[in-house]
């Protein structure tokens, strides 16, 4: 007899559902990050929204928000592929 776990395991990873929950790992990940690297005003500035394949895409408030990320855009790269794996995050996209 298999055991509940094992058959929740085996479904989330079959249904995809496993990258989503990982997707929204990253997003949040990268929230706390804005925060810890800007300061609590920074989560009225920019929101990282979604993460489709490799693409995290950010809201920004400003274009102000958007250029301060994108200056620390490779640090952010880095950071997030690190704790992730490699190739999480590629590109970012930036909606204004």
């Amino acid at each position: 007899m298999q055991l509940f776990s094992d058959i929740l395991s085996k479904y989330v990873k079959k249904t995809g559902l496993m990258k989503s929950v990982e997707a929204s790992m990253v997003v949040e990940f990268v929230n706390s990050w804005f925060v810890a690297e800007w300061g609590e005003m920074m989560k009225t500035e920019a929101k990282a929204m979604s993460l489709k394949n490799d693409l995290l895409t950010i809201a920004c408030m400003s274009s102000v928000a958007a250029n301060e990320i994108k200056l620390r855009e490779k640090l952010l790269l880095v950071t997030v592929n690190e704790k992730f794996g490699e190739n999480t995050i590629t590109h970012i996209k930036f909606m204004l």
